[in-house]
């Protein structure tokens, strides 16, 4: 099934008891590079919704951050080659028609993200 990435499990922050957007973005730069190729550091992140996937039994902690440059080409290829079998840029106008014919389904995370952001009805 497709989802949303990069996605990935938060690193223990240096205290366990403050969770904080510098520890999400680690994180996220660590998936960046490794899920989609991209090296640059995101700007100008805001955590706008936290999402629980009963299925997996994880909570998911959503960032809406802009990257600069091209989009690079995405391989599937390597030491993370095991977590995907596809991976696809989707202009964000094409969205709900991707989402909608998907082959193989979507993850109901993905579809509430897509959902409370307005890119999938």
């Amino acid at each position: 099934m497709w989802e949303f990435a990069p996605a990935g499990g938060l690193h223990v922050p240096a205290s366990p008891s403050v969770l904080d957007l510098a520890d999400i973005m680690q994180t996220l730069r660590a998936e960046l590079a490794e899920e989609v190729g991209i090296n640059d550091p995101p700007r100008d992140p805001v955590a706008i919704a936290v999402v629980s996937d009963q299925t997996a039994s994880s909570v998911d902690i959503v960032v809406r951050a802009l990257i600069d440059g091209p989009a690079p080409a995405l391989s599937i290829a390597g030491e993370y080659s095991w977590e995907c079998s596809q991976a696809k840029w989707v202009h964000l106008d094409q969205v709900t028609g991707f989402l909608g014919l998907a082959p193989g389904g979507v993850i109901e995370p993905t579809l509430a993200i897509a959902r409370f952001v307005g890119w999938f009805s």
